[in-house]
């Protein structure tokens, strides 16, 4: 019954959020009370630069995509009270949004939702310490969160094939 809940909502949602996908097109940093912030290409550079937390999960999502609703309802009802100290940045994934920002950083995904964490590297520089791709149910995501968000960023020594090239090691 949740499922079917959680499946009639998306898709109620679903035209409202493509409009607030659109809006972040403009240039313009779109920044909730969540701290969830929507970018895109024109804004990422100067939104990740004046970041303040110490992490930075990326959600790559689309309208049409019911998993990537699913978990931007998750994302808008917890992320203030699970969320301390992080900021989600929502991505509208389209080819043209996205390419701007491959530059920057190494983001190598062909499904969605696919959801990354950036944190800051020994010299002051973000990478990508995790990833993870669809969605999953609310505590395991949450979970993933928690482990990416305490210890030290440093280089991965035995990288395997698709590992990020940095890691978070917990003290």
């Amino acid at each position: 019954m949740k499922t079917l809940l959680a499946l009639f909502f998306s898709l109620c949602l679903l035209p409202l959020s493509g409009l607030a996908a659109e809006s972040s097109h403009s240039g313009e940093v779109d920044r909730t009370k969540n701290n969830i912030i929507s970018v895109s290409a024109n804004t990422w550079e100067k939104t990740l630069k004046d970041e303040t937390n110490d992490l930075v999960i990326v959600d790559f999502w689309a309208s049409w995509c019911g998993p990537c609703n699913q978990l931007g309802l998750e994302l808008t009802a917890n992320a203030a009270k699970r969320g301390k100290g992080v900021s989600f940045y929502k991505v509208f994934d389209d080819n043209a949004n996205t390419a701007g920002m491959k530059k920057h950083l190494p983001f190598d995904h062909s499904s969605i939702p696919a959801v990354y964490a950036l944190r800051k590297n020994p010299d002051g520089k973000w990478v990508i310490v995790g990833s993870t791709l669809g969605y999953s149910l609310a505590d395991p995501f949450w979970a993933w969160t928690e482990n990416v968000k305490g210890g030290k960023v440093q280089k991965r020594a035995n990288r395997r094939p698709g590992e990020p090239e940095w890691q978070v090691v917990k003290n």
